[in-house]
């Protein structure tokens, strides 16, 4: 099998869509995706030669994932399956800073918390530290995916 990239997988990680499905082809270490209405389509459609060219792609491509499944692709986690909250909660810990750490601690509390959480990082000029943390647990949690399903990567 072919290496996957990891940054490829970060970045798909990173900015993954509920619309979408992304999967890695096994055979070549492809990501590819799908725009989950053609799963949709994929299922019902018998004649798609009228449709436009990148329509009647999509839908092969998930005619393709729904026949050969598990034997081809590896679905990769939807954007609720990675617990970003859970990253922004962590990095406050790690802040040297303990009046900051305090006050991003208390930011991070109920509704809102993703927004006061970014706007407080940008006042005390830590948002290339968040971005960094940021990139480093998603690759983390790439590696993990990669080693968890025996997919071979490049980095």
């Amino acid at each position: 099998m072919s290496k996957v990239s990891l940054q490829e997988l970060v970045d798909v990680l990173e900015f993954n869509s509920d619309e979408m499905g992304f999967f890695v082809n096994k055979s070549n270490g492809k990501i590819v995706s799908v725009q989950n209405e053609f799963f949709r389509k994929a299922e019902n459609i018998e004649e798609y030669d009228d449709l436009p060219e990148w329509h009647q792609e999509q839908i092969e491509l998930a005619i393709d994932i729904l026949e050969d499944g598990e034997d081809k692709y590896i679905a990769l986690p939807s954007s609720f399956e990675i617990d970003e909250y859970e990253m922004i909660e962590n990095f406050c810990f790690q802040v040297k800073d303990s009046r900051k750490r305090e006050i991003l601690l208390d930011k991070i509390k109920g509704r809102g918390a993703f927004r006061r959480f970014k706007d407080t990082i940008s006042a005390f000029g830590l948002n290339q530290e968040w971005y960094d943390y940021r990139n480093q647990c998603y690759k983390e949690y790439a590696i993990e995916f990669c080693d968890r399903f025996d997919i071979a990567y490049k980095d």
